[in-house]
């Protein structure tokens, strides 16, 4: 494996193979997310909120929902900035794929136990530095794969237009998740 298949390997794997591969790993991500007591909004966000707080389905849909934001922004960008017709299905698949460096995170987070950790006033545990450094480098290789889907699909290399976009895809992302708890997660655990 080179470093231009873990960090482009959207010039082999496109469409609706790359959807299907991004979908099964968000499948395993959330399978492995949601006992680790992580999940995880946005490209960006990731948040450790303990293993009695979480269902596979609610870490399912949190990725689910970042997913296809980003996605569509993105697909948007693509139609309205540059003449190169842009298939859905490549950019919702790439995009897809893109998220697989969080299955890293979702294993460092169970092997590190984050869902079990006793977290102190004051006091942060070494398995919580650990995991950050290790979620650091995966969210820089999700934009790395998002940039580089991006970059070949529209066949352009504007790092402030992906800049921006992912920018507004992540504020965007932030209030359909906060819609998405007061809808469906506050109600559900309040047993209204």
């Amino acid at each position: 494996m080179t470093l231009t298949a873990l960090f482009n390997p959207f010039t082999r794997i496109d469409g609706f193979s790359a959807l299907l591969c991004g979908c099964t790993l968000m499948l395993l991500t959330a399978a492995i997310a949601a006992p680790s007591g992580i999940h995880f909004g946005g490209t960006l966000t990731i948040q450790v909120v303990g293993v009695r707080h979480l269902t596979f389905g609610l870490v399912f849909s949190l990725l689910l929902l970042g997913w296809l934001n980003a996605a569509t922004f993105f697909y948007i960008a693509g139609l309205f900035f540059f003449k190169s017709k842009i298939r859905a299905v490549d950019m919702y698949g790439t995009f897809a794929l893109a998220r697989a460096p969080l299955l890293v995170a979702a294993l460092f987070a169970l092997l590190l136990g984050m869902g079990n950790i006793d977290v102190k006033p004051g006091q942060m545990p070494m398995e919580f530095w650990i995991f950050a450094v290790i979620y650091f480098a995966c969210a820089m290789w999700v934009i790395v794969l998002c940039y580089n889907a991006f970059a070949v699909l529209a066949n352009v290399k504007s790092k402030r237009l992906f800049a921006a976009v992912l920018i507004v895809s992540e504020i965007a992302d932030a209030i359909v998740r906060l819609t998405f708890a007061y809808l469906f997660v506050i109600p559900a655990q309040a047993g209204i």
